[in-house]
């Protein structure tokens, strides 16, 4: 019983940790402006469908 009970602590930690991770990249995210913007790579995408667009209305 007491390996069970180590072990769900020390799955209950990691998940804290885990979480903890998860909020701090959230953070440095939301500082850097970065939070709800496209990828670097969006930018590329939306051009093409610019085109598509472009050339189904033409």
């Amino acid at each position: 019983m007491k390996c069970i009970k180590c072990r769900i602590v020390a799955l209950d930690e990691m998940g804290n940790r885990v979480n903890e991770l998860e909020q701090s990249i959230n953070d440095l995210k939301a500082e850097m402006g970065v939070e709800g913007s496209p990828s670097p790579l969006a930018p590329s995408n939306q051009k093409s469908d610019e085109a598509k667009q472009e050339e189904g209305s033409a």
